[in-house]
Parts: C-alpha cells; sequence; structure tokens
C-alpha cells in the first residue's frame, strides 16, 4: 500500500448524545485509496477498507477481523458477473476471558506484511507513520479541508 500522502475526514459528532461519527478518505502514494469510519455511541463500530490495484482490497472490520479480496476472476464474457476469491481471519483479542478491541496499528502492519508475503514484526516507523495519519485526520477535522502528509 505504501505510506498515506493525503486525507480528509468528516466528523458528524453529535455532542447532545455524545456519540461519534467519524469518515476519512485516504489516498496511498501508490494510488490505491482507502476508507476508515468509526462510530461511538451503543455500540463501537469501526471498519477500514483500502482498495489497492487490479481491484484488490483489504478490509478490516471491528480491529478483530481481516478480509483480504483477491484479483477478481471474470473473465469479462457474459453478464458482467466477477467472482471475488476471498480469504478472511479473525484474530482472538480476549484477555482473561473479556472480549476487546484490538489494535489497528497492529491490523495494518498484518496487512502490509500479508501482502509483501513477509513475516509481521513490530515497528517504532510503523507507529510513526500511524501517528501522523492521526494528526491530519484531527487537523482535517478541525480545518475541513484535504491534509498532504508529503
Amino acid at each position: 500500500m505504501g505510506p498515506v500522502s493525503d486525507v480528509f475526514a468528516f466528523d458528524g459528532t453529535d455532542t447532545k448524545t455524545g456519540t461519534v461519527s467519524i469518515s476519512v478518505n485516504l489516498r496511498y502514494a501508490n494510488g490505491a485509496v482507502g476508507t476508515m469510519t468509526l462510530g461511538i455511541g451503543p455500540v463501537l463500530e469501526a471498519m477500514v477498507y483500502i482498495k489497492g490495484l487490479n481491484n484488490q482490497a483489504i478490509q478490516v472490520l471491528e480491529t478483530r477481523k481481516l478480509r483480504r479480496y483477491r484479483v477478481p476472476t471474470w473473465s469479462g464474457q457474459g453478464g458482467g458477473y466477477a467472482d471475488t476469491p476471498t480469504e478472511e481471519w479473525d484474530l482472538n483479542t480476549a484477555f482473561h476471558s473479556i472480549g476487546r478491541p484490538g489494535y489497528i496499528e497492529e491490523m495494518q502492519h498484518w496487512a502490509k506484511s500479508l501482502l509483501q508475503g513477509v513475516q509481521p514484526e513490530a515497528s517504532l516507523e510503523d507507529a510513526y507513520h500511524n501517528m501522523r495519519v492521526l494528526k491530519a485526520i484531527s487537523d482535517s477535522i478541525e480545518t475541513q479541508t484535504m491534509i498532504s502528509l508529503y
């Protein structure tokens, strides 16, 4: 996927009820695009979707489930039907039998490693880039403009 180059975020927070609704659009240096959504209210909801080259995509649901959409196998003939092979992984996020949300940075690193075919490992650089994106999200909401990171 490469580094995030541009961020544009919308905030639909309702201060009266304390519910939060945030939508983030991402553009990556390699041309891929992605979205992140977060809803906090009666239920915590979070989703990340990144679409890359050849209509491949990665989707992270609730920071616990990773879904990979591979290159569609449609041959371009008849009916427009496209069979898109998918793979799905569920992470165990329980700690002492209590379910907890996972960490999105770990899921992002895991997805990147999956695409590159390498073993995931901890990286301070990944954390730094994630913090830059989070700051850009905050700045975009505050200024209501697209924030360029490079």
